[in-house]
């Protein structure tokens, strides 16, 4: 059975924006938003002091003007709790919160698309964007910013910091910090809190959008002759792609039949897979295993068809394991042999792919020769083609993940390789508590 989950929406001008935004910008606004995800009975949202929680309806905003309904979700509460911890050293630190650029409704969003697969409602995510774009906006945004000390903060985010939450219970000598600083103490005390085993995947959840992919669909269609579709295959892949036709022996014939395009149209195809990847539920098993090799097969035909297969199979490991991408060994290959480049997102979705698979996901189990091929591959080759710091923070990650396991063979392989140089190099630039622990791992520190 899975998690409810909903979006709750508040108007922090309680009213005032329907009445105010025609004089401050020129034009009407319904309200200025701020959301909470609220799921495992618990509201979270990002503000200045980082990820935090409460009750729902906790905060000092009272009752939520809307609430929407997200579907449900079948992530495990333990592995949400790690989704967010990792969330919060990184992209949703509270040092890196932005009231109109990097604001709770992107973390509602983000954490949404984790969760379920789709967002919450783009009117709230384009707000910002429309008040900026007038010029009373520009005139009036810094003046906005500047009215907490920081320029970035929610004065009424209340709750218990995700970065608290690491811990399940309060520890004694936590719970005494607590109580100094509540008594205008100063002592401090550092929770220590393991980065490891990261168990968060990287998804690629985005939306279809099915309108301009069926247009696009139709436009490709015509430029393809011996595997061009008729009128009822591309109602069926539209039925694909709105989860309306499931991916049977039938529908997914017409899929491979896009597939076969020339390199350059078949993108299309690709980026239902990506997103169908997210929710194979029931499809038969040899379907899966044609989709793996369409996937593979693929990556290297093109930054975007690279870009779109490597999303697609880092959704498959993510939800169903490695078990079922018998050829890593090949994906491995292709991943190196595509890289250093200079798109960037090519780089971030090969590096993502390779996150996943380091995963120490009960599905994945620990199998050696695939922890065996992934170190050899990060630091034979990897570490010094990828040319951007997120990149290499998840090459880090998933060094630290296969370490985790505690195999020797992988410990002495990664020694040999010099793994030392490659984490002296970013540690300078990525996570320093992950970089640390992995040469811990290495017994290194």
């Amino acid at each position: 059975m899975g998690h409810k989950v909903q979006v709750y929406i508040y108007d922090l001008s309680q009213g005032a924006a329907k009445s105010l935004g025609q004089a401050l910008i020129g034009k009407p606004i319904d309200g200025i938003w701020h959301t909470g995800i609220v799921v495992y009975g618990k509201e979270y949202f990002f503000g200045s002091a980082g990820i935090e929680s409460c009750p729902p309806a906790g905060t000092l905003l009272g009752n939520p003007l809307d609430v929407k309904d997200l579907g449900e979700t079948e992530i495990p509460p333990e592995v949400f709790m790690d989704y967010l911890r990792t969330q919060s050293q990184s992209r949703f630190k509270g040092e890196k919160y932005n009231l109109f650029k990097h604001n709770c409704n992107n973390f509602s969003h983000e954490t949404a698309q984790f969760l379920t697969g789709q967002g919450i409602p783009q009117h709230i995510l384009d707000l910002p964007n429309e008040f900026l774009a007038t010029p009373m906006g520009q005139m009036i945004a810094p003046m906005i910013e500047q009215m907490t000390p920081s320029g970035q903060s929610i004065p009424f985010t209340m709750g218990d910091a995700v970065e608290r939450l690491g811990v399940p219970e309060l520890s004694d000598s936590y719970q005494e910090t607590v109580n100094n600083l509540t008594n205008g103490q100063t002592t401090t005390r550092t929770t220590d809190v393991k980065v490891f085993p990261v168990t968060s995947p990287i998804l690629f959840s985005n939306p279809l959008n099915i309108e301009g992919m069926m247009k696009k669909v139709e436009e490709l269609n015509k430029q393809e002759q011996e595997n061009a579709l008729n009128e009822t295959e591309i109602k069926m892949f539209s039925g694909i792609a709105k989860g309306l036709v499931r991916l049977s022996e039938e529908s997914f014939q017409v899929v491979e039949k896009m597939l076969r395009w020339k390199e350059e149209n078949r993108f299309p195809a690709l980026d239902l897979l990506r997103h169908k990847c997210l929710h194979l539920g029931d499809t038969d098993g040899d379907i899966i295993e044609r989709i793996v090799v369409h996937l593979v097969a693929n990556i290297g035909t093109g930054d975007t068809n690279s870009q779109l297969a490597a999303a697609a199979l880092a959704n498959l490991v993510a939800r169903h394991g490695h078990s079922k991408l018998t050829k890593v060994d090949e994906v491995m290959d292709k991943t190196s042999s595509l890289l250093p480049s200079s798109h960037k997102k090519l780089e971030v979705h090969l590096t993502s792919l390779v996150h996943n698979l380091a995963l120490p996901n009960h599905k994945n189990g620990e199998s050696l020769d695939i922890n065996v091929m992934l170190v050899s591959t990060i630091l034979s080759n990897l570490h010094s083609s990828v040319q951007h710091v997120e990149s290499e923070e998840k090459l880090v990650i998933s060094l630290g993940n296969i370490l985790h396991n505690g195999h020797e063979e992988v410990t002495s392989l990664a020694h040999s390789m010099d793994a030392h140089s490659f984490l002296n190099k970013v540690e300078s630039k990525v996570d320093k508590k992950t970089v640390t622990e992995v040469k811990s791992m290495l017994k290194l520190e």
